[in-house]
C-alpha cells in the first residue's frame, strides 16, 4: 500500500471494515500503540477521536501511517457508540500468535512457566509484573488465546505484546527444555520447601508459578531443583493470586541479580 492509501479519512465504520473474522479489536492508547510498534504487519485500520488531541495519540496516528495502516477519524459520539470505552482510538487487528518452545534455544535470565493459568485478566497482571522484573521468556500452555488477546493487552499494560512468549503442549517438553538446557528449575511449593528469604537465585533459572485453580502437578514439582515458598507476616493458609506470586518471585530474582536492572 502507497502512502496516499494510509492517509486519513472521515467516515464511518462500515461492514467491510470487519470482515476479516480473525481480527480483533484493540482500545486505548496504551493497547494500540504496542500493537502497532510490535507487529505492525497484523494492523488493518486505526480509528481515532477527530476531536482529541494529545502527543500520544499524535505517535500513535504518525506510527500507524509510517506502516501503511489506514486511519479513520470519528465524531466523539460516533467512535462511543462503536467502541465503547475505548478513550478515543480503537484498532483492528489479528491476535498475536504465540510459536512454540524451542527446546534447544539457549536459555537466559529468568524463564517462567505459568502453570494452568486461564483467566485473561490474571494472565496479562502477571506478564506485566513478570516484564518490569526483567523476565526474559515466559512460557505458556497451548490454547486460543487469540479471543482473549485485547484482555490480556489492557491487563498487562502492553507488555503482551513486548514479552517473549512461547507455549507448549505437555509438561514433557518443560521436562526437557530443563534438560538440555542445563538450568536449575524452582517452583511455588508448600512441601517441604526453602523460605524465600534464605533462597539466592541463579542469573539464568526456569521457575514454575501454578494458577489458582490447578496448581502445580506432582510430575513438574518432582521435577525441580527447588521448593520456595513466601514466608508470611500473618496467619493466612491461602495461596497468593498468580499475579502477585509472580510479582515477589520475580522482584526477588531481580535483587539477586542486580546486573540485569535498567534504570528507567
Amino acid at each position: 500500500m502507497d502512502e496516499k492509501k494510509a492517509s486519513l479519512s472521515i467516515r464511518k465504520p462500515n461492514k467491510e471494515d470487519f470482515s476479516d473474522s480473525d481480527t480483533v479489536i484493540y482500545t486505548g492508547g496504551i493497547s494500540c500503540k504496542a500493537v502497532l510498534e510490535n507487529r505492525p504487519q497484523d494492523c488493518r485500520i486505526l480509528y481515532v477521536n477527530q476531536d482529541k488531541r494529545s502527543k500520544d495519540f499524535a505517535y500513535i496516528i504518525s506510527l500507524a501511517k509510517r506502516n501503511h495502516v489506514q486511519v479513520t477519524l470519528l465524531g466523539a459520539r460516533v467512535i462511543q457508540e462503536q467502541f465503547p470505552n475505548c478513550g478515543g482510538i480503537a484498532l483492528i487487528a489479528l491476535p498475536r500468535k504465540l510459536k512454540k518452545l524451542n527446546l534447544q534455544s539457549k536459555a537466559h535470565g529468568l524463564i517462567i512457566y505459568l502453570s494452568g493459568l486461564e483467566d485473561p485478566y490474571n494472565l496479562g497482571s502477571s506478564i506485566r509484573s513478570l516484564y518490569a522484573a526483567g523476565c526474559s521468556q515466559v512460557i505458556l500452555n497451548e490454547r486460543d488465546w487469540s479471543w482473549s488477546n485485547p484482555v490480556i493487552l489492557k491487563a498487562s499494560a502492553g507488555a503482551w505484546e513486548k514479552m517473549n512468549l512461547s507455549i507448549i503442549a505437555n509438561e514433557d517438553e518443560l521436562i526437557e527444555f530443563k534438560k538440555l538446557s542445563q538450568i536449575p528449575m524452582f517452583c511455588a511449593s508448600r512441601k517441604d520447601p526453602v523460605s524465600l528469604f534464605d533462597y539466592s537465585f541463579e542469573p539464568t533459572v526456569l521457575g514454575i508459578i501454578g494458577g489458582a485453580l490447578r496448581g502445580i502437578s506432582p510430575k513438574l514439582e518432582n521435577a525441580c531443583d527447588h521448593r520456595i515458598c513466601i514466608p508470611y507476616g500473618n496467619d493466612f493458609r491461602n495461596a497468593l493470586d498468580t499475579p502477585s506470586a509472580a510479582a515477589v518471585f520475580a522482584f526477588s530474582w531481580l535483587r539477586d541479580n542486580p546486573d540485569f536492572v535498567k534504570l528507567n
